[in-house]
């Protein structure tokens, strides 16, 4: 019965890093579709249109996730979620710029080919703040010690989230 439950988590948080990479991967196309249109079609300066399709695929990539792989609330309150999600996201658009600056400034790579080398540097560092702390859930413990429930919902299955309360 052990071997099961470890089987079941394991799939469910199979299932939670796919649905995150089509999340991901739908935000990475708004990022990098506004990247583009703003630097080669626009001709603007990439300094300034990195952190403004950065800022807007972050948006989309939290009501996108919120909606389809995490459970808002886990750990905080909304505000508090939104705020959390948000520097993490400076900190990403960081490690966006000084890629970027790197890749087309010092090595003169492609505008296109730098942003998507800068985005898998960026995914690895969004997947993990989002997953083990923004959105992990808080269990709670009785005073002998034993896993009570958590407060996450339920997500393993795709068709969207159980309405109980999940118990270790």
């Amino acid at each position: 019965m052990r071997n099961l439950l470890q089987k079941i988590r394991f799939d469910q948080r199979l299932m939670k890093f796919f649905r995150y990479g089509i999340v991901g991967g739908v935000s990475a196309l708004v990022d990098l579709s506004l990247f583009w249109l703003g630097v080669e079609v626009l001709g603007w300066s990439w300094v300034i249109v990195a952190p403004v399709a950065f800022s807007i695929s972050t948006i989309a990539h939290y009501l996108l996730s919120i909606r389809l792989v995490f459970t808002r609330g886990a750990r905080f309150g909304k505000l508090m979620e939104i705020l959390a999600i948000f520097a993490a996201s400076a900190v990403g658009l960081v490690i966006n710029q000084v890629a970027l600056l790197v890749l087309l400034e010092v090595m003169g790579m492609g505008t296109v080919v730098s942003k998507l080398i800068a985005d898998v540097a960026i995914i690895a560092w969004n997947y993990s703040v989002r997953a083990y702390y923004i959105f992990h859930p808080v269990k709670r413990v009785h005073a002998n010690g034993k896993v009570i429930a958590t407060n996450e919902m339920s997500r393993a299955s795709i068709c969207g989230p159980s309405k109980g309360k999940s118990v270790d």
